[in-house]
C-alpha cells in the first residue's frame, strides 16, 4: 500500500472517530443533571424544554428519572399493587422520561414513558390536557425540579 493512501486512510480513520466522539459527548450533553439520591437521578432534556409566559410563566420540560438497579426495584415492587406493574416486562425497567408544564407553585404530568435497560418502551400513560395541577411539596423533589427553572418562573 502506498504512503498516500495509508495517510487517507488513517485521516478518514481520525475523522470517523472525532465525529463518533462528537455525536455521543453532544447526545450525553443533551440531559442536564437537576438532583440525585441513593436511588434515582433527575435531568431535564436541555434541547426540548421550553419557556412560556402568555398566560403566566410555564416551563414545558421532559423530566428524566432514572434509576439505580436498586432503586428501580423498589419502584416497582411498590406499584405491584397498580395492575400496570403486573407484567414480567417490568422485571428490566430501568427510567421514566415525564413530560411536565411547571409553574412557579405547581406541576402538571402531561405523559409518563416507562423503558427497561434497553432503551424499550414498556408503556406510556398519556394523560388528559385538562389534567390535574398538583401542588409542589415543600422538600420534594418537584421542588427540586421546580428550583431548576426559577430563573425563569421567579423572574
Amino acid at each position: 500500500m502506498s504512503n498516500l493512501l495509508k495517510r487517507i486512510i488513517c485521516t478518514l480513520l481520525l475523522v470517523l472517530v472525532s465525529f463518533g466522539f462528537s455525536v455521543n459527548v453532544s447526545a450525553t450533553n443533551r440531559y442536564q443533571w437537576i438532583t440525585s439520591t441513593d436511588s434515582i437521578t433527575v435531568s431535564y432534556d436541555t434541547q426540548s424544554s421550553k419557556y412560556y409566559s402568555e398566560h403566566g410563566k410555564v416551563v414545558d420540560a421532559w423530566i428524566s428519572w432514572k434509576f439505580t438497579k436498586d432503586g428501580a426495584r423498589k419502584y416497582i415492587k411498590n406499584g405491584r399493587t397498580n395492575e400496570l406493574f403486573q407484567e414480567a416486562k417490568w422485571d428490566d425497567f430501568s427510567y421514566i422520561l415525564e413530560h411536565n408544564l411547571i409553574s412557579k407553585n405547581s406541576l402538571k404530568i402531561l405523559e409518563s414513558v416507562y423503558y427497561d435497560v434497553n432503551g424499550n418502551v414498556i408503556n406510556s400513560t398519556p394523560f388528559n390536557e385538562n389534567a390535574k395541577w398538583n401542588s409542589i411539596v415543600p422538600g420534594s423533589l418537584g421542588e427540586e425540579i421546580r428550583n431548576k427553572f426559577s430563573g425563569f418562573l421567579d423572574s
